[in-house]
């Protein structure tokens, strides 16, 4: 039924999807339906958790290097076409909750929040460890990551033939953990001088 109802919120859009829709293509009644989801609220909030989970996946283990498993946490492994098929949903609630202030809040604490907090939470594991220098609070700089992925989810491909998202993906993790500014102490010019 969450199913049914990801794929109807995605073709028709929230404010146009009904309970007896998801009901009549998922082949249940409608009293089965509403013993699970007490309004399509609940079954929009209930499908928001179900694309976390699928979509935005903590590494299980923090032994994995920092660069493998933020690439993992992006989604490297899925080119723009198939990344935008996964975020259809959230992009569906973005685009419809001026209309609804119900939707904002299930896409606050269902999608937006509970991801930044877990995402926090790994930063903060990594800087415990010494992984991470503490450039700031975690949940900022979760927010920083979460906001790439947005960005990626529209990246142009600057007219190429070919998909470029995996190799974006593996840029932002570069700059988030290297930054751009070259660290390598600049040569002894003196001492190049004085050998000359």
């Amino acid at each position: 039924m969450i199913a049914v109802g990801t794929e109807l919120f995605c073709e028709l859009g929230y404010g146009r999807t009904s309970m007896e829709m998801v009901a009549l293509r998922a082949g249940v009644s409608k009293p089965t339906l509403y013993r699970l989801f007490e309004n399509k609220k609940s079954l929009f909030a209930a499908a928001l958790d179900r694309h976390r989970l699928e979509t935005f996946v903590i590494p299980p283990s923090d032994d994995m290097p920092l660069a493998e498993a933020l690439g993992g946490i992006l989604r490297a492994d899925l080119d723009r076409g198939a990344f935008r098929e996964q975020m259809r949903i959230v992009e569906m609630g973005l685009a419809e909750e001026a209309q609804d202030p119900d939707l904002r809040e299930v896409l606050r604490n269902h999608g937006a929040d509970p991801t930044r907090d877990d995402l926090a939470a790994w930063l903060a594991r990594r800087m415990e460890r010494g992984e991470l220098r503490r450039a700031g609070d975690p949940r900022m700089l979760a927010g920083v990551i979460l906001g790439l992925m947005f960005v990626m989810s529209h990246f142009p491909d600057c007219g190429s033939e070919e998909d470029v998202r995996p190799t974006f993906v593996r840029l932002c993790v570069d700059l988030f953990l290297h930054g751009l500014v070259d660290r390598t102490p600049p040569a002894d010019h003196a001492s190049d001088d004085a050998r000359a």
